[in-house]
C-alpha cells in the first residue's frame, strides 16, 4: 500500500515539474538578445532547406546554470531564427523526440516542411513541451528528417538540439544513411545543451559518421556575435577574395590587384600623387595636384600631337597630323585650310577656297571660277578647257540643249537645234513624205501615219493593234466576234453560242464537270468524272433513298420503306421491353408492322433479331429471357404473314449492354431486341 502511494506521489511531483517547465517563457532568466545583422553582400546563401530536431526527453528538464535545458535549447533555436537574414529563401521543419505513454521513443513533426517564416516557426517552437521517461532514440528523428528532405531540391541541413544523453546504437548508421539516401548535399549540426564534459563521448560517436557538419555548445553561441558566426557557418558561404588582397570581391573596387601589393579598404593600391592612377600603374608619379592626366598618370595631351595641353593652341588636332610648335596643323598654301583637310594644297595665294581648300567652282563643271569663261553652266554638262559647253555641229545650240546633234552644216535650226518640222511629226521637212500629218499622230520613218498590223486601220484609230495578218476586222481594227461571246471568230470553235452564255477559251459553253450537261443547265455541278447523270446533270438515284447510285452500297433500299444511312443501307431498328417481361408493347408493334411491310415488298430480304437484357439476375436467367423476347418478336412477324425462314433469332442475354446498367434509364435501354436486315 505504501509503495502504491509513493508511486502516485512521484507521478504527481513529476507532472507538476513538467507542467511548470511547459508554462515557463522561452527565454526566462536568459540575458537579453538583440540579433546581430551582417552584410549579405559578403556572403551568399549555402542552404535551401533545414530541419531542427529538439530533444524533449525527461533529461532535458534538468537544470543547467539555473535554466532548464529544454528552455535553453528552444531559446538557442529562437535566437538562430532571429539572426537568419531576411532575404534568404528557405524551407524549414521542426521535429521533437522523447517519450509517450504509448510509445517509448515518440518522434513528432511539429512544423513543415514548408516555406520559412520567423513567426510561424516561433509559433511551432512554443508548442514543444517536455516528455517523461523512455529510452532516447535520436536515430528515429534523423530518419524522419531524412525522409522529409529527400525530395527537397538544393542543399539541406539538420540541426540537432540535445544534451547528448542516452544510448542509441543506431545513431551512426542513421546519419550515414541520411547522406547516402539524399540526392543533394546534407550536413548535420549539433547544439549540445549542458556541461561540455557530459557530451564528449556523444560528439566523438557522431563525428565517426563522416557526415559534413560540426557540434557546438549552447552556452558558446548565446551571445549575439557568436550566434551570428554560427548562422554564417550553417546557412551562408563567404564571398571569395579572388586576388588575395584581404578585401572580399563584393567590396573590392580593384579586383585584380597583383600579389603582395598593399591595398586600402577598397582593395586598391596606393596613389601617392593623388592623381587617380595607382602608383604601380603611374608612369608620371610626381604629377602636380589638379593637373589633368591620362590613363598612365601623365599630364594630358588630348590630341596626342606631342604638345602638352597647357601649351597647345589647337588642343583637338586629330592623331598623327603634322603640327607646328604651337600644336596647330600646318597650312603651306596659306589658304586658311589645314593641310590635312586641304584637297588642293597648291592653290595660288589670294584665291578664295571652299571648306576643302579648293578654289570655288560655282557651276561644278570641273573648271575653277577664276579660270571659267562660262560661269553658270548647268551641272553635269560637259565643257571645254574654257568652261564652256560643247557645240558639236556648230549650229549655235549647245550640245546639252541640242536634240539634233548631227544637223548638216548650214541648216537653219529651231531653238532645240533641229531642222524645221512644219507638221511637228518628228520627221524633218526635207525628209517628210507626208508634210500635213495631223498633230500628235504617230508616223513612220517617211512621216506618214502608222498601220502596225497592216489591217487597213491606222494605229491611232486601231483598238486592236496586234491583229494577225489577213484577218477581217471591224472599223475599229478588231477581229469579228459574230456571236458576241468574247472569243474572236478566228479562234472560236463554237460559232453561234447563245447570247449571255459563259464560254471557255475555245468559245464553247462551259461544262466544268465534263458530264455532258452545260453549266447553265447543270444543277449538280462537280459530279465526279465518269458518273452517269440525268438531263439536269445530277447522278442517278434509282431506289430514291437520297444516296446517289455511285455512292450507294445498298442500291435497292428505297428510303420510304426504311431509314437508310450515308451509304444507302437500311438502318437497324430496336424494340424495347418492360422489366422481366417479353410482351410486345404498342410502340414495338408499330416498328414490327413497318418491318413486315418492308419484308413483304422486298421478298429477297431477311432479318435477324438479336435479343438483350439488363444486368439484373443470373446470366442463365437473362439468356432465357432474351430468347423469349426474340421469339416473341419473331412470332409477331409470323402472325403478319412473314415466313419463318426469313427471321433468325439470336439471344445475347446480358453480355452486350449498350448503356450503363448502373442507372434505371440505362437498364431500360438495355432491355431490347435489335432488328438487323440481311440479304
Amino acid at each position: 500500500m505504501k509503495r502504491h502511494i509513493l508511486r502516485i506521489l512521484a507521478v504527481a511531483i513529476m507532472g507538476a515539474l513538467i507542467t511548470g517547465c511547459a508554462a515557463m517563457k522561452l527565454e526566462n532568466n536568459l540575458p537579453q538578445f538583440s540579433p546581430q545583422t551582417f552584410s549579405s553582400d559578403m556572403y551568399k546563401q549555402n542552404v535551401d532547406n533545414f530541419i531542427v530536431i529538439i530533444d524533449s526527453s525527461f533529461s532535458m528538464v534538468q537544470s543547467h546554470k539555473e535554466q532548464f535545458r529544454l528552455t535553453l535549447g528552444k531559446a538557442i533555436i529562437d535566437r538562430m531564427s532571429q539572426t537568419i537574414p531576411e532575404n534568404l529563401t528557405l524551407k524549414t521543419g521542426l521535429i521533437s523526440y522523447g517519450y509517450s505513454q504509448k510509445v517509448k521513443n515518440a518522434v513528432k513533426l511539429f512544423h513543415g516542411l514548408t516555406d520559412y517564416s520567423k513567426d510561424s516557426f516561433k509559433a511551432a517552437l512554443d508548442k514543444i513541451t517536455p516528455t517523461m521517461g523512455g529510452d532516447l532514440k535520436l536515430s528515429n528523428a534523423i530518419t524522419m528528417a531524412t525522409d522529409i528532405l529527400i525530395k527537397a531540391p538544393g542543399k539541406s541541413a539538420i540541426i540537432i538540439v540535445t544534451d547528448g544523453k542516452g544510448n542509441d546504437s543506431a545513431l551512426t548508421d542513421a546519419a550515414r544513411l541520411a547522406e547516402k539516401k539524399m540526392d543533394n548535399p546534407v550536413a548535420i549540426y549539433s547544439i549540445l545543451v549542458g556541461d561540455p564534459s557530459e557530451s564528449v563521448q556523444w560528439v566523438k560517436t557522431f563525428s565517426e559518421t563522416g557526415v559534413e557538419g560540426f557540434a557546438v555548445n549552447a552556452d558558446y553561441i548565446l551571445s549575439e556575435h557568436k550566434m551570428a558566426d554560427f548562422v554564417k557557418k550553417v546557412f551562408m558561404l563567404r564571398s571569395p577574395d579572388t586576388d588575395g588582397d584581404g578585401v572580399d570581391d563584393p567590396k573590392d573596387q580593384c579586383p585584380n590587384t597583383a600579389a603582395g601589393e598593399e591595398v586600402n579598404a577598397d582593395g586598391c593600391i596606393a596613389d601617392n600623387d593623388h592623381d587617380g592612377v595607382y602608383d604601380s600603374f603611374d608612369k608620371c608619379p610626381g604629377t602636380q595636384a589638379k593637373v589633368k592626366i591620362d590613363a598612365a598618370g601623365c599630364p594630358m595631351d588630348y590630341d596626342q600631337d606631342g604638345v602638352s595641353y597647357l601649351n597647345d593652341q589647337c588642343p583637338k588636332t586629330p592623331t598623327n597630323v603634322l603640327v607646328d610648335k604651337r600644336g596647330c596643323p600646318t597650312d603651306n598654301d596659306k589658304d586658311g585650310v589645314y593641310d590635312y583637310q586641304d584637297s588642293c594644297i597648291e592653290t595660288p595665294e589670294g584665291i578664295k577656297v571652299d571648306e576643302r581648300g579648293c578654289p570655288f567652282d560655282t557651276d561644278k563643271d570641273g573648271v575653277y571660277d577664276y579660270q571659267d569663261s562660262c560661269i553658270g553652266t548647268p551641272e553635269g554638262v560637259k565643257v571645254d578647257g574654257r568652261g564652256c559647253p560643247f557645240d558639236t555641229d556648230d549650229d549655235g545650240v549647245y550640245d546639252y540643249r541640242d536634240i539634233c546633234l548631227d544637223t548638216p552644216e548650214g541648216m537653219k535650226v529651231d531653238p532645240r537645234g533641229c531642222i524645221l518640222d512644219a507638221d511637228d511629226d518628228g520627221i524633218f521637212d526635207y525628209q517628210d513624205a507626208c508634210l500635213n500629218t495631223p498633230l500628235g499622230m504617230k508616223v513612220n520613218d517617211h512621216g506618214c501615219l502608222l498601220d502596225t498590223d497592216s489591217d487597213g486601220v491606222y494605229d491611232p484609230n486601231d483598238d486592236c493593234l496586234k491583229t494577225p495578218l489577213g484577218i477581217k476586222v471591224t472599223p475599229r481594227g478588231c477581229p469579228l466576234d459574230i456571236d458576241g461571246d468574247g472569243i474572236y471568230d478566228y479562234r472560236d470553235s463554237c460559232l453561234g453560242t447563245p447570247a449571255g452564255m459563259k464560254v471557255d477559251g475555245r468559245g464553247c459553253v462551259l461544262d466544268s464537270d465534263n458530264d455532258g450537261v452545260y453549266d447553265p443547265k447543270d444543277i449538280c455541278l462537280g459530279t465526279p468524272m465518269g458518273v452517269k447523270v440525268d438531263s439536269r446533270g445530277c447522278p442517278f438515284d434509282n431506289d430514291n433513298d437520297g444516296v446517289y447510285d455511285y455512292e450507294d452500297s445498298c442500291p435497292a433500299t428505297p428510303a420510304k420503306a426504311w431509314n437508310v444511312d450515308e451509304q444507302g443501307c437500311w438502318i437497324a431498328q430496336k424494340i424495347f421491353f418492360d422489366y422481366k417481361k417479353n410482351d410486345i408493347k404498342d410502340a414495338s408493334a408499330l416498328t414490327l408492322n413497318n418491318m413486315a411491310r418492308v419484308l413483304n415488298s422486298h421478298p429477297w430480304v431477311s432479318i435477324e433479331l438479336w435479343a438483350h437484357t439488363d444486368s439484373i439476375g443470373s446470366p442463365e436467367y437473362n439468356l432465357n429471357l432474351a430468347q423469349q423476347r426474340g421469339n416473341a418478336a419473331k412470332n409477331y412477324l409470323l402472325s403478319l404473314g412473314i415466313e419463318s425462314r426469313r427471321v433468325g433469332v439470336f439471344a445475347e442475354g446480358l453480355n452486350f449492354p449498350s448503356y450503363e446498367n448502373k442507372t434505371k434509364e440505362g437498364r431500360a435501354f438495355n432491355r431490347r431486341v435489335e432488328i438487323k436486315i440481311v440479304r
